[in-house]
């Protein structure tokens, strides 16, 4: 009698072993190729008409380049060095202050917002989402503050004169490569200053402002400012900053304090805010989205990595973006603060 043994195939008390039983289960259970190949076509063709949709819906936010790239060497040149002391800066100092038995609060992890991701952000507000003249999602229109005026007549700072040129300037001529004016920029937990100087390179802001309670980032943030707000720089950045800078415009302002207590700074007056919420808590989240309906109706609030509560109908989501932030990928939310009148009956602060 010959016995044939096959490695794998039976335990030693007989049937089929555990890794064995997986396998047969797990052909039994596979899918024919073309029952798989038919549910692949269908969910391509979903995401193709879902794609279309959109496109259809919501035409693509236009970006000045002329302005991007402009900004972002000026930017780099001047302030982008500093940008790499921020963490070593915000570690040493949370170290330093760490006392006895207390827990390391995650939330003042720093982190840095790359100059593209802020600047392209504020050029899309200008150009499409901040228009009161366009819808931005559902019956939703934008609001009526500085930054939200009419792209075309926001951009033409000398009407009389063009009026009296021989030639005729088309619109979109006139706007390539020019500022924006007007409106007021909050960064929460601003770090030494990035977010709050690319704001500025983008945009002839009444004022931008970043609030950070880390005495360390702080004091660098006013290094930066220093740095910013050079002639050079302001020439760099061409004839609309220059002239809105000596007009009293994009006055950069750093304040160390909470952003969580509106004493300290009340960043609800803002036309756009910005805040890094990579690290925060549920409960962090939850204090955030309370104190900004505070923001008047048409303001703008952009969160990183996490969202507000999808159930609140005090802000509409009208774009998340996918961005490449130095920790990695990140998601940028862009929320629109609704009028009160477009708020569900109710409705009120999160969580209470």
């Amino acid at each position: 009698i010959r016995l044939s043994v096959i490695s794998g195939c039976g335990s030693a008390v007989g049937g089929p072993t555990n890794s064995t039983k997986a396998k047969l289960v797990g052909r039994a259970s596979r899918k024919p190729k073309c029952v798989a190949d038919a549910e692949n076509r269908v969910r391509m063709e979903r995401l193709a008409r879902q794609e279309t949709e959109r496109k259809e819906n919501k035409p693509k936010p236009i970006v000045d380049e002329v302005v991007l790239q402009r900004a972002s060497e000026v930017w780099s040149d001047a302030v982008g060095k500093y940008m790499t002391l921020g963490r070593a800066v915000s570690r040493r100092e949370r170290v330093e202050t760490l006392k006895e038995g207390e827990e390391w609060d995650e939330s003042l992890t720093y982190s840095a917002t790359p100059h593209e991701v802020i600047a392209s952000l504020i050029l899309r507000i200008r150009s499409y989402y901040g228009n009161p003249t366009i819808t931005s999602v559902g019956e939703l229109k934008g609001g009526e503050g500085m930054l939200q005026e009419n792209f075309e007549a926001e951009n033409s700072l000398d009407n009389e004169k063009e009026e009296k040129a021989a030639d005729v300037v088309e619109a979109d001529e006139v706007s390539s490569g020019s500022l924006g004016r007007g409106g007021l920029f909050f960064d929460l937990g601003c770090g030494v200053g990035g977010v709050v100087t690319a704001a500025a390179s983008v945009h002839c802001w009444d004022e931008v402002v970043g609030i950070e309670c880390l005495e360390g980032l702080h004091n660098t943030a006013l290094e930066v400012k220093q740095m910013w707000e050079k002639v050079e720089v302001t020439r760099a950045l061409g004839d609309d900053y220059e002239r809105g800078v000596h007009e009293g415009l994009n006055k950069v302002r750093f304040v160390r304090g909470n952003f969580f207590d509106l004493d300290d700074c009340d960043w609800t007056v803002g036309d756009v805010v910005f805040c890094n919420c990579a690290m925060f808590t549920t409960e962090k989240m939850t204090e955030l989205q309370n104190a900004a309906l505070g923001l008047r109706p048409g303001s703008f609030l952009f969160t990183v990595t996490k969202g507000l509560d999808e159930s609140t109908s005090d802000f509409a989501l009208v774009e998340e973006r996918t961005v490449k932030m130095d920790y990695g990928g990140g998601t940028v939310f862009m929320y629109v603060r609704t009028a009160e009148e477009e708020s569900i009956e109710g409705g009120g602060s999160v969580g209470g």
